[in-house]
């Protein structure tokens, strides 16, 4: 082929990719509809570890693909098993059902493998240190995880995905792995406490291989929380990974806002959904946050003998987690935090009486929320353009947040009530 061609056909090439991609997301395409028979491999092993006891353990994953997909490479979901990182594994329905799910809508789902604590140090006088341990342990677990399935990709790629796009999802202390291993990094060790740097050298850094604590980043691209929460907010910083978040706000487990897990004070406080909420927007993070009423943990009824995946509220995170992957794997280069060209105007600011949102550029019917900082939603709607909002004698002075979801855009303003 003479050289002239070749920016050519470059081109046709780039323009062929583009309409793939386009067709991929497409409404009823992959990604967004369950057009795919799943198949599975299970026990794939990932390393061997030793556990709180100093027993081995081999760290081993179930991975679920999309079967008879062109696809070479394709975005992958680590799903992480809840159970107070004491009890729990990899085949809980809720878990084998969020794979298949994902799968079938053309990821390549994990079901992810960690080492667990014994009963007794969660209830013992040193539960502090000794659940802390095994935090760590768990996120060594999943940045081992991580770690081996980017380094498939060199090995001749036999799982078909894409080391760009890979995400952390997770119920409950699954949740909280997730969370970790997206957003703790080495820019963070000088904020982190004394004796959380003392645990993390002494089980070998953040590989558990020696390697100290200032050799990992995450390189995950967006989080579904199911329940979930961070160890210190603080560490949730600008330009990382998009967040998803599903949490009932008395939940007595793993606080919305932040708190003791399972109301016990001899374990480490945890900062839940709602704070790791505000903390994003306040990162300008793109973040969701979806708060049910209750205190259920999580929202739906995960029960293994009874669990069900037509549980309405289970059905709904499902829904809205496929759709928040979607929207980053097929976004199209702009900023996912962006909806600029939309000119959304909430006004006044500060408000006194009533609140208006306006998006003059608007034709199609939007959603839209009031919430407090707690995410106790105060009113809500449906519009096309204007929006007015009394206020009522019982909201108080203070923050709270409006947010307007279209089609294919989430808008969220921080307004004060004087």
């Amino acid at each position: 082929m003479t050289q002239k061609y070749l920016p050519f056909l470059l081109t046709i090439l780039l323009f062929l990719g583009d309409l793939s991609l386009s067709a991929q997301c497409e409404e009823g395409g992959r990604y967004s509809a369950p057009i795919f028979d799943v198949n599975i491999q299970q026990d794939i092993s990932v390393r061997e570890v030793i556990d709180s006891q100093g027993d081995p353990h081999e760290i081993t994953v179930d991975i679920y693909m999309p079967a008879d997909d062109p696809l070479a490479e394709r975005p992958v979901v680590l799903f992480s098993f809840g159970g107070s990182f004491v009890f729990g594994h990899n085949e809980l329905p809720d878990i084998v059902y969020l794979c298949e799910t994902f799968a079938k809508h053309g990821y390549v789902a994990v079901a992810v493998d960690y080492r667990l604590e014994s009963f007794s140090v969660l209830n013992g006088p040193n539960a502090n240190e000794g659940m802390t341990k095994a935090v760590l342990r768990a996120i060594q677990d999943g940045i081992s995880i991580v770690s081996f399935l980017e380094g498939t990709v060199n090995n001749g790629n036999p799982f078909g995905i894409d080391k760009d796009l890979i995400f952390m999802g997770g119920v409950s202390a699954g949740a909280i792995l997730s969370t970790h291993v997206a957003y703790l990094g080495s820019s963070d060790a000088p904020d982190l406490p004394a004796e959380w740097i003392t645990y993390i050298e002494e089980l070998g850094g953040w590989d558990g291989l020696g390697s100290g604590i200032d050799t990992y980043e995450s390189s995950i691209k967006g989080v579904i929380s199911i329940s979930g929460a961070l160890a210190f907010d603080h560490i949730l910083d600008s330009d990382e990974a998009p967040l998803i978040s599903f949490h009932n706000l008395d939940d007595t487990v793993v606080p919305y806002y932040e708190g003791a897990p399972l109301g016990n004070a001899n374990l480490p406080t945890l900062e839940g959904s709602g704070k790791l909420h505000e903390r994003a927007l306040d990162q300008d993070v793109y973040s969701v946050l979806e708060t049910y009423e209750g205190s259920a943990h999580p929202p739906y009824n995960a029960n293994p003998d009874s669990f069900i995946p037509t549980d309405p509220t289970f059905v709904e995170i499902t829904e809205k987690s496929i759709e928040f992957l979607k929207n980053i794997v097929c976004d199209d280069g702009t900023d996912i935090n962006s909806v600029e060209a939309l000119d959304i105007v909430v006004s006044p600011n500060p408000v006194k009486n009533q609140l208006f949102i306006n998006i003059p550029n608007q034709s199609e019917t939007f959603e839209w929320r009031l919430m407090d900082y707690q995410g106790r939603i105060l009113d809500q709607g449906t519009s096309q353009q204007n929006v007015r909002i009394e206020r009522k004698t019982e909201w108080s002075s203070g923050l709270y947040l409006i947010e307007a979801i279209g089609k294919d855009w989430k808008h969220t303003s921080r307004v004060i009530f004087e």
